[in-house]
């Protein structure tokens, strides 16, 4: 053989070793990013969980506000802005 012909060989081993690490890089990508995926679903979740369980903010007369509370229990505040 002659040194053009192991220099490529070599140069082709060598490229094949880094393409096999970008691969093994994307596939650790991926699944981590599956997993965030789960996580922000998770998330969103329990987003919208706590906001169905929360009163709603209601304007009131002069500009006093309340909560108005989703259970057939109203509850009336004071305006919580005004200090």
């Amino acid at each position: 053989m002659n040194k053009t012909n192991v220099s490529n060989q070599s140069l082709l081993l060598e490229i094949k070793r880094e393409l096999k690490d970008v691969k093994n890089v994307v596939i650790d990508i991926n699944k981590r990013n599956k997993l965030l995926n789960i996580e922000l679903q998770k998330a969103k979740q329990e987003i919208v969980d706590l906001n169905s369980r929360m009163p709603e903010r209601k304007q009131g007369w002069f500009g006093g506000g309340y909560w108005e509370v989703k259970d057939d229990l109203t509850t009336n505040y004071e305006n919580i802005n005004h200090k």
